[in-house]
């Protein structure tokens, strides 16, 4: 007789999922779905976790379920939403629901008006047990970042999720952005993230413009401050230009790089003080991409487009 156990339930599956999508401590985890012709179960490696298909549509179902029924708790329908978010990633009412879900527990946390039994239990309902309202909302901005860099095709281009990871920052921005952390060097982290998800999907104009929103924000917010720091986020600066420059160089044909780069250096008169030094760094941005169109003699629309912008920051031929 065959001492083989059982195969895992739906519930143990989809338990076991929940645990590794979002662990204590929160941590970008990479997803990927398999096809059919793997084996029915999910395939864990450090942080990447990988799903066949059919089992990703039982377990969809199962968190669906849950997540239109009565009886279940805020928490778990929370986590289900995520779920539906991994099947689907312009899944509008599960992200409605999150979004309602952050609002309703930071009510729940500031309350003023002396219900504090009350609104202390709701907090408890809403979040695990020993997790502030900050930590869930680092948490729902990390499950965003897993979901945006993973190899999931539709999910890099969603329109849904990166305008939901705009409201998250546009309304918790000080929950997300680290103490101590200067915006420059947190506009450099979420830049890296943009350009992951360009590369998993090319010419996505929506991770683009989602860092543009990110440079508008962080000027809205007075990106220049006064003596060191200012030097500090002129650093920054540059070094943001730097590496779009060569994500560009990389990706040579993606219209959205080089166009997100032009409107990072018009930004310039907002994130550093001193123009000419600004200037002397859009220099040699251009200078480096004629380099790179002599060297391969390269011809493409998007880079001979970005060369005819030159005018636009009045660098002289000579640089």
């Amino acid at each position: 007789m065959s001492d083989a156990s059982p195969p895992p339930t739906t519930e143990e599956t989809y338990a076991l999922l929940l645990a590794h999508l979002f662990p204590s401590p929160p941590a970008i985890t990479d997803i990927s779905i398999l096809p059919s012709s793997f084996p029915p179960h999910i395939h864990i490696l450090d942080t990447s976790i990988g799903i066949p298909k059919p089992l990703l549509t039982t377990l969809f179902l199962h968190a669906r379920s849950i997540f239109f029924s009565p009886e279940s708790t805020q928490q778990d329908k929370y986590l289900a939403s995520g779920i539906l978010q991994l099947w689907d990633g312009n899944h509008l009412t599960a992200c409605g629901f999150r979004k309602r879900y952050l609002l309703r527990l930071r009510a729940a946390c500031s309350d003023s008006d002396g219900h504090e039994a009350t609104h202390g239990a709701l907090e408890h309902e809403l979040t695990r047990e020993g997790e502030s309202a900050k930590e869930r909302v680092q948490r729902e901005w990390i499950w965003l970042t897993s979901l945006l860099t993973s190899p999931l095709y539709r999910h890099t281009k969603s329109e849904t999720l990166w305008s939901h990871r705009i409201w998250l920052l546009r309304n918790f921005s000080g929950d997300i952005m680290s103490d101590g952390e200067s915006r420059g060097a947190w506009l450099s982290r979420e830049l890296e993230d943009v350009m992951k998800a360009g590369e998993r999907h090319p010419r996505n104009y929506y991770a683009w413009w989602y860092g543009r929103l990110v440079v508008q924000f962080l000027c809205e917010k007075n990106f220049i401050v006064e003596g060191s720091e200012c030097e500090k986020e002129g650093d920054a600066w540059k070094g943001c230009v730097g590496m779009v420059h060569s994500w560009c160089l990389a990706h040579p044909r993606d219209i959205s790089g080089w166009s997100f780069l032009v409107y990072l250096m018009d930004r310039r008169y907002l994130m550093i003080a001193h123009e000419m030094e600004a200037l002397d760094v859009i220099g040699d941005v251009f200078r480096g991409t004629e380099e790179f169109v002599q060297k391969y003699k390269w011809r493409g629309e998007s880079i001979e487009w970005f060369s005819k912008s030159k005018r636009l920051f009045y660098v002289s031929p000579n640089g």
